[in-house]
């Protein structure tokens, strides 16, 4: 962990609650200094609880590996990151003799088509329709019915207002006319 800055090191002096989950610090939960664990840098004061949870998970090699959730992935979104796929995304350069060689691409199908998951070096693509399959529509509208503090994130960057909750509308009609006009202005100009 690199060194905290004194502001740093006095809030988390001060600290009597954990900042993720808001529980007071004990004997059997004490307080810890959470810090990124990729760049050693101190984030907040922390129970010890939180603190193991809130640590990345390693993969093989002792490398950390970063989960990219899609809801029903597998159907839809997997065949595009799949079918625009480079192979630079995977390169690795030996330092020794600057040799280049390409990680493989780790793949868990379901059938010809669909994929459980898959890996492009240490990033995992999951679908999360695996295991919440209902529509991200009804996902969504059953935890609203909790209230709107389920949503810390939401409320917090983007405020309590009725209309941030409501459901929107997207232009299919302006856009699908643009795109012609674009089309149409493009074989014109030829």
């Amino acid at each position: 962990m690199s060194p905290m800055t004194d502001d740093d090191l006095r809030k988390h002096r001060a600290a009597s609650t954990c900042h993720n989950c808001k529980c007071i610090f004990s004997h059997h939960n004490f307080k810890v200094r959470h810090h990124c664990h990729l760049t050693g840098c101190y984030l907040f004061p922390s129970c010890n609880n939180c603190n193991l949870q809130l640590k990345p998970k390693k993969g093989k090699d002792d490398k950390y590996f970063l989960p990219v959730i899609l809801h029903s992935g597998s159907r839809y979104d997997n065949h595009y990151i799949i079918k625009h796929f480079a192979k630079q995304y995977t390169e690795k350069t030996n330092e020794k003799d600057t040799k280049t060689t390409y990680d493989d691409i780790k793949i868990i199908p379901l059938n010809a088509e669909q994929f459980l998951q898959f890996q492009i070096g240490n990033i995992k693509f999951l679908d999360s329709f695996q295991f919440l399959s209902s529509s991200l529509e009804n996902l969504v509208s059953l935890l609203f019915k909790g209230g709107k503090q389920n949503f810390h994130n939401t409320t917090r960057y983007l405020g309590d207002n009725d209309l941030v909750f409501a459901n929107g509308v997207y232009p299919y009609s302006y856009i699908i006319y643009k795109k012609l006009q674009t089309i149409y202005l493009m074989l014109y100009k030829r």
